[in-house]
């Protein structure tokens, strides 16, 4: 309130924090006629479908690396993970060799420009939101972000470990044998018996949930690439599981 008053000369008792960037994209089809959002800075489009790709597979997806692997290394904040100079890296790596790979052109769109955008509000400290907001509900979550491009990729016949790698970053998580971390997730009791199984020492919890994995679960190159990761961070942890799995993906 008072840096509001300092810097408005409004007394405000309620201000909300926003961030600077905005973006609007409607697909240009209405039978009766339309105001000029245009002149507002709304981009008008003929097909919505590859913008509602981008922001799900970059924007979304990458929301979930930042929430598994921030958490595994002790963050509450998004702007504290982003900052982070391995999840960083990380995660631009899953998108630029991953998801990138899976979208359509998007007209009128800057991807690689965009992924910098993403990371300049990522790291916005006056944001501040949080990443067990982020990882709420991650079984709904993961599957619409994350899961998709694997299972494009994997039927172009290429792999993702990095997709693999984020998902054994969220299961260590849910295991709770790194970290213990409040999972707050309306399928946990179906997750909390498959990740045990997983810390048993074995990797099939996971791997057979077919309503998070869908047909990953029968590719033999997703469930090896997952077993790697869920190795590397049981062995070497989290840090170091991070930098190799961006480094030689």
């Amino acid at each position: 309130m008072a840096l509001v008053r300092e810097t408005t000369g409004i007394d405000d008792a309620w201000p909300v924090t926003c961030e600077p960037f905005i973006q609007w994209v409607i697909e240009d089809d209405f039978p009766l006629g339309r105001p000029p959002l245009e002149e507002v800075g709304v981009q008008l489009v003929d097909d919505v479908v590859p913008y509602e790709l981008m922001k799900l597979r970059l924007l979304n997806a990458s929301h979930q690396s930042l929430a598994h692997w921030g958490r595994l290394l002790g963050y509450t904040f998004a702007h504290e993970a982003a900052s982070d100079p391995d999840i960083e890296h990380f995660t631009r790596e899953f998108l630029t060799r991953e998801a990138l790979t899976t979208l359509p052109e998007v007209p009128g769109i800057d991807v690689t420009n965009y992924i910098d955008i993403l990371f300049e509000r990522f790291t916005n400290s006056a944001i501040a939101d949080t990443l067990a907001r982020l990882a709420f509900d991650a079984s709904d979550r993961m599957p619409k972000f994350v899961i998709p491009t694997a299972i494009d990729r994997a039927h172009a016949g290429d792999s993702s470990p990095l997709a693999a790698g984020m998902c054994a970053a969220w299961a260590l998580g849910m295991e709770g044998s790194m970290v213990q971390l409040d999972i707050q997730d309306s399928h946990w009791p179906t997750l909390k018996k498959l990740v045990s199984h997983d810390g048993g020492g074995n990797a099939e919890g996971l791997l057979s949930d077919v309503a998070v994995l869908g047909p990953l679960t029968e590719n033999n190159h997703f469930r090896q690439d997952y077993c790697a990761a869920l190795g590397l961070i049981r062995t070497q942890g989290a840090r170091a599981a991070i930098k190799a799995l961006s480094a030689f993906a």
